[in-house]
């Protein structure tokens, strides 16, 4: 399931008077500023990982609790590649020229907020289920239960961990940036 888009009405630009331009200068700096919202290959090569982890393991292990939240964590990692925040930002991007005098309207800019703070929800969900993922494999390395499954989906949980954090900052402050235009 894809994040919706922006409506149509929101990538209308809105053309300022000249009085008013300095603002749109700071909206479009505020815009511009690099960001890292883009999932990269590492979180894609995480979810093929996984996705085949527990293809392999789903026969012996399905009833298990750690191949559920395997497949939560997948299921989740899955709903926050499909947000595409960083497309929205850009399409925001794109109709900030300062120089025309053209700037994103205040819905627009509101959207993106509503969509920060939803992202960085699937985010952090995401974060939690591979806290739980890691815990579960720790309890099996340590009872000596399926080692190799657990030395691998150990690392893994860490590695989606990780990304699904840095996600949650950089959407932080894209958040705070956007509200503060």
């Amino acid at each position: 399931p894809r994040a919706s888009p922006p409506p149509d009405a929101l990538l209308v630009p809105v053309t300022l008077p000249a009085s008013a331009r300095g603002e749109c200068k700071r909206v479009a700096d505020v815009l511009q500023q690099p960001d890292s919202l883009a999932l990269g290959p590492e979180l894609e090569s995480e979810l093929q990982l996984l996705a085949r982890i527990i293809y392999r393991h789903q026969s012996q292990h399905r009833g298990s609790l750690h191949l559920r939240q395997a497949r939560m964590l997948l299921a989740g990692c899955r709903k926050v590649a499909a947000a595409q925040t960083h497309q929205v930002l850009s399409s925001a991007r794109s109709l900030c020229k300062p120089d025309d005098g053209g700037a994103p309207c205040r819905e627009l800019l509101d959207f993106l907020c509503a969509r920060a703070v939803s992202d960085a929800v699937l985010a952090m969900r995401g974060r939690r289920v591979a806290g739980l993922l890691f815990e579960s494999m720790g309890c099996q390395l340590r009872r000596t239960y399926f080692m190799p499954l657990a030395l691998t989906l150990m690392p893994l949980a860490a590695r989606v961990h990780a990304v699904l954090s840095a996600r949650v900052r950089a959407l932080g402050g894209m958040f705070e940036r956007v509200r503060a235009a």
